[in-house]
């Protein structure tokens, strides 16, 4: 087991030798709760230093300080709204618990650790995903690469919309089939309706269809 020196965390590469994975349902959850990219970058550091079931993290406020370089209290902040997102507003289970929440709520004893700091902090909710539910991301976009050493920083300063975006280009990623992200999944589609015909050539009309009006979440539409 390696611990890092400067915030205590045990250094996992969960699931994986250089990728870890959240489920579908979370990324639903903080689309439809308008995650920041704050929250989502802390959720993102969470499940990368996951166990190898994908649940139990060693993470917590100094990992996230050193992947975004946000004050404390604000990611503490950040931390407790992701606590509270669910899918069906309340109705199911939370996107993270506390390690004592979760203790109490399942009666279920956490994993032991071989001292405090490596205790388990928060349990990532995996909503028992079965593999095709699963969507893998590189661990260097927690840790970093090279000189790039704060990815999650830089996504932060790029914004909300950014970090949103981010997420559904992971969940559309299809390499066998398109060697990346499935390029339907930004466009618009728009229905052509004939309108009459002059002179033996036909005049259409084009109306915009927002096939895409769930994705309207991105952007704060609602």
């Amino acid at each position: 087991m390696e611990i890092d020196k400067e915030t205590g965390e045990v250094k996992h590469t969960p699931k994986g030798k250089g990728s870890f994975w959240i489920s579908k349902q979370a990324i639903e959850i903080l689309l439809d709760a308008k995650a920041t990219a704050l929250e989502i970058a802390a959720y993102l550091v969470m499940a990368k230093h996951t166990d190898e079931g994908g649940m139990f993290t060693t993470s917590g406020i100094k990992a996230i300080h050193k992947a975004t370089g946000v004050s404390h209290p604000v990611i503490q902040r950040a931390v407790d709204k992701i606590s509270q997102m669910t899918l069906g507003k309340g109705k199911e289970p939370h996107l993270i618990y506390k390690a004592d929440d979760w203790q109490k709520l399942t009666k279920t004893e956490l994993p032991s650790a071989p001292f405090e700091r490596a205790e388990v902090r928060y349990v990532v909710n995996d909503y028992k995903a079965k593999p095709e539910d699963k969507v893998w991301i590189s661990n260097e976009l927690v840790t970093g690469y090279g000189k790039f050493t704060q990815p999650l920083k830089k996504l932060k300063m790029c914004g909300d919309v950014a970090a949103r975006l981010l997420l559904i280009s992971y969940r559309e990623s299809n390499l066998e089939q398109y060697g990346g992200v499935n390029p339907r999944v930004f466009h618009h589609a728009y229905e052509m309706t004939k309108v009459n015909n002059l002179d033996g050539y036909d005049t259409v009309s084009y109306t915009h269809l927002d096939v895409y009006k769930r994705q309207g979440m991105i952007y704060g539409m609602g």
